[in-house]
């Protein structure tokens, strides 16, 4: 019986070519873009998901309005971070940190503009990042110390240990580097 069946929707298809041509064209534009939107959203979902407690950190928007519109960004000044630690119940690691802004990072000859972030030690309890060399104790206690990306350290420094060594913000501050992170995966906040 089911052969039958199949062979008699086979003659069929293959007697209307045109409708099963554009049948056939619509099921695989439709699966195809079934699976794209799958993969966009699982990708969206998947934003900041390498921390260990992503599912119980937050960010704290601030808002202004100028003009009539209102513009939020997720920056903390210190004076928010200090007023959530201790006024918010069941906040742990509250972090000063600011929003992601390209900089000119210099070593001698060497220029490269980067996106940095200006945060504090609690910064690093919150976004457990995977320290490549440095000690994830001791750094971003010295107000002029600086973790670099290993990605960003191969192109400052080569195949040299970057670590005790000093880099130039916007030619200005000596920062001494304290350690070297993975990179940051690109569905990250901080990116």
């Amino acid at each position: 019986m089911f052969r039958l069946n199949l062979k008699i929707a086979l003659r069929n298809l293959w007697k209307n070519k045109g409708f099963t041509l554009i049948n056939l064209g619509g099921l695989a534009i439709g699966l195809a873009s079934c699976m794209i939107l799958l993969l966009y959203v699982a990708y969206e979902w998947s934003y900041d998901k390498q921390f260990t407690d992503s599912d119980k950190t937050y960010v704290v928007y601030q808002s202004s309005v100028a003009n009539g519109k209102t513009f939020s960004w997720a920056w903390t000044p210190n004076v928010m971070a200090a007023e959530v630690a201790t006024n918010v119940p069941g906040v742990k690691y509250a972090s000063h940190s600011t929003y992601p802004n390209s900089n000119l990072v210099s070593r001698g000859d060497k220029k490269i503009t980067s996106r940095t972030v200006f945060a504090d030690p609690f910064f690093l309890k919150i976004l457990d990042y995977k320290f490549l060399s440095g000690n994830p104790e001791s750094v971003l206690k010295n107000m002029n110390s600086i973790i670099l990306t290993e990605s960003f350290a191969k192109k400052l420094f080569g195949n040299e240990d970057p670590i005790n060594k000093t880099v130039k913000l916007e030619n200005e501050d000596v920062l001494k580097v304290e350690a070297v992170i993975a990179d940051v995966p690109e569905n990250s906040s901080i990116n």
